[in-house]
Parts: C-alpha cells; structure tokens; sequence
C-alpha cells in the first residue's frame, strides 16, 4: 500500500499520544480483522436489516460537515425525518469530520446534552 503523502510532523490537536497509544495497543492486540470487516460487509449486514422495520426510539443525528460519507450521500441526513418515526433532528457542527466526538468533542457533547435534555422535556436550544 503507497502512502498519500508525508507523515503529520504532529498529532491534530483532537488525537494525543495516549489515545494514539491507546488505538496502537488495540489494534497490535486483536489486529484490524474485526473492523476491516465491519465495511467488508456492508451489503450483507443491509440485506440482514432492510426489512425490519425502523427503531421506534426517539432518534437524534449528530455529524461533521466534512464528513465524507454524508458529503457522498446528498440528501441523507434529510431522509433521516421520512425513515426514523421518531425523528428529532440533526446537528452538524461545522468543520467536524467523520470522527466527530474527537474532532469537536465540546460541541459534539453540547448537542448529545441538548438532545438528552430534550427527553427531559428540558429546553435545550441554547445548547443545540
């Protein structure tokens, strides 16, 4: 496999050495068989769920807007409201990527608060 480019100089400020050494140990443990096949099986884990029927739970999306899996996927975030019968909405927080929670984690923990506040029945605008 032909590397992209040149190595980071340094961590992003959202990745620190312990957490890097935390992935490193992970993976030097159990390998990367177990996550690579998560995507390997994509089409079979859809054709096991396509037909049931959608969670009935209350259903909240939270995302980047750099995320390239929602970039490829236009209108998806939206389809969310026809698909999930209980549907509250979506917060992207502008910047974040796919690894939201480290990328943005003050902004990713003010919008699960707010939407944990919003089962509460607690107003939660100001933090959403």
């Amino acid at each position: 496999m032909s590397q992209r480019g040149p190595a980071p100089a340094e961590l992003p400020g959202w990745l620190t050495e312990d957490d890097l050494a935390t992935y490193i140990d992970s993976f030097e443990a159990s390998g990367f068989f177990g996550p690579v096949s998560w995507y390997r099986n994509l089409d079979g884990n859809h054709a096991r769920v396509k037909d049931l029927p959608p969670p009935s739970m209350p259903t909240w999306f939270i995302g980047g807007t750099k995320d390239m899996v929602i970039a490829a996927r236009p209108g998806y975030v939206e389809s969310m409201a026809g698909r999930l019968a209980d549907y509250r909405g979506a917060v992207l927080i502008e910047g974040a990527g796919h690894w939201t929670q480290q990328e943005a984690p003050e902004a990713f923990n003010r919008a699960l608060l707010g939407a944990l506040a919003e089962l509460d029945g607690a107003d939660a605008s100001p933090s959403r």
